[in-house]
């Protein structure tokens, strides 16, 4: 299961993709406030647990519940049933995610890309929405005069930046960051790692797939490494990181 308790997320999550079974049993237990921080060589499934706990990839077996919400249900008239899709979309938008390739609408500029799902899926009114992203975009550092730029105009760093805020703008009860610098130029990744330090300050519950190691040490209440669509070692940052016991943890800090 993954459970996000006051957020909770997942038990004996599996997942097959081509007949190849990518997850294998994961059981997450995430309480509010906390922050994980999943590591993993490519290909160890650490990118499809985070899709499935926001159902971008349904788990072929498990639950993820949410605030004792199981996500991709819904009751109706009393039968718990597959969730429609204004339901999921709900749902998802409760558990936001920040893609490593912005995934931002080349159509809008900024501050239409945080106010849309502001109002497709919360239903605020236009000055409610802008109110709202504007407020979004200060606490990432986009400044006002950024607002009316289309994201092709703007460098990797602030691409990313407002992808957050667009996330940070639904009040999410969590967000998961799939390797969120990892498409950056070198020289930008540290003006996100920055913004997510200071959103994981303030005590938003976060899952985030990296490959920065230090980083990861820094930020991390929990580490989850995974290899091979299990979870072999998980504890807390410093315990993992100065004692390691699963061969995979301790490849990954050979190759650092």
């Amino acid at each position: 299961m993954i459970r996000l308790e006051h957020p909770t997320f997942g038990q004996r999550l599996h997942r097959e993709r081509r007949a190849k079974e990518v997850l294998k049993g994961i059981d997450v237990a995430v309480r509010e406030g906390e922050v994980f921080v999943l590591l993993g060589s490519s290909g160890s499934g650490k990118s499809t647990l985070l899709r499935c706990i926001n159902h971008l990839e349904i788990p072929d077996s498990g639950e993820i519940v949410v605030n004792g919400r199981e996500m991709g249900m819904q009751s109706i008239n009393g039968v718990n049933m597959p969730a429609r899709t204004s339901e999921l979309a709900s749902q998802r938008s409760e558990i936001a995610m920040v893609f490593q390739h912005f995934n931002l609408f080349a159509n809008k500029n900024v501050i239409g890309n945080v106010m849309m799902p502001l109002r497709d899926i919360r239903g605020l009114g236009r000055d409610e929405a802008r109110e709202a992203a504007v407020a979004s975009l200060g606490r990432v550092g986009i400044a006002e005069e950024l607002f009316n730029m289309y994201p092709d105009r703007l460098s990797g760093g602030q691409q990313q930046r407002v992808a957050i805020a667009r996330a940070l703008a639904m009040k999410p009860h969590a967000i998961l960051f799939d390797e969120p610098t990892s498409a950056l130029d070198p020289e930008l990744v540290g003006e996100v790692l920055q913004v997510i330090r200071r959103i994981a300050d303030e005590g938003t519950t976060m899952m985030i797939v990296t490959h920065e190691m230090a980083f990861a040490r820094g930020i991390a209440d929990q580490i989850i490494v995974m290899d091979d669509g299990r979870i072999v070692e998980q504890g807390p940052a410093r315990s993992v990181f100065d004692n390691p016991q699963s061969d995979k943890m301790k490849a990954l800090l050979k190759e650092i």
